[in-house]
């Protein structure tokens, strides 16, 4: 028989981003299938699969699935709050980030490598690990099984969690994020490259 592994709770120092609320697996997310995402945002790997998890968010919008963020910095530059929200709002990152600045949770989960995705059930033990990018199919298949076992056994939630999410607040100056600037002097021109 397979022994469960409960899932270690989510605490950080610093803090949850991009949510009005700080959750816990054995409270708010009792009843929700979670998804676990452990990157960085120097991690291009970490970027490639920002798709996938957008379109499961979309997929199970109407279920009981939370993804969340667990931003685990590779370097001391990326640990900070304000990069990290600067990131996720560059992103255009719309579920919860935990800042996992002292790689407490990578620890406790076991994490290996960035990306590094965990599903926890709705009764929050530990049900999926994988690692890398192209895992979208099996995160997919994954999600599935489990909000059915779930719901057989009465343990999945009615519907989604509701989280208040931080705003996109434009910059006064219209851009986003600047990277380089051209004068052209013959045709009194600037160009702006804006990520």
């Amino acid at each position: 028989m397979e022994s469960l592994v409960r899932a270690p709770e989510l605490e950080s120092p610093l803090g949850w981003l991009n949510t009005d609320k700080a959750l816990r697996i054995a409270d708010e997310l009792r009843g929700q299938v979670v998804l676990l995402d452990f990157w960085t945002y120097c991690c291009i790997n970490c970027l490639h699969i920002l798709p996938d998890l957008k379109f499961l968010e979309d997929k199970y919008g109407r279920d009981p699935l939370v993804v969340i963020g667990v931003h685990s910095a590779k370097f001391a530059n990326e640990a900070s709050r304000q990069t990290i929200r600067s990131a996720i709002h560059r992103y255009e990152i719309e579920h919860p980030v935990i800042v996992d600045d002292r790689m407490q949770l990578w620890r406790a989960y076991a994490v290996r490598s960035w990306p590094t995705f965990v599903l926890i059930d709705p009764e929050g033990y530990v049900a999926d690990t994988l690692s890398g990018e192209g895992n979208r199919d099996a995160l997919d298949q994954s999600i599935a099984r489990l909000m059915n076992e779930h719901r057989e056994k009465g343990t999945l939630a009615d519907g989604p969690l509701t989280l208040r999410r931080d705003a996109a607040v434009e910059p006064a100056s219209g851009l986003a994020f600047p990277g380089k600037v051209l004068a052209d002097a013959d045709g009194k021109r600037v160009f702006i490259s804006d990520t």
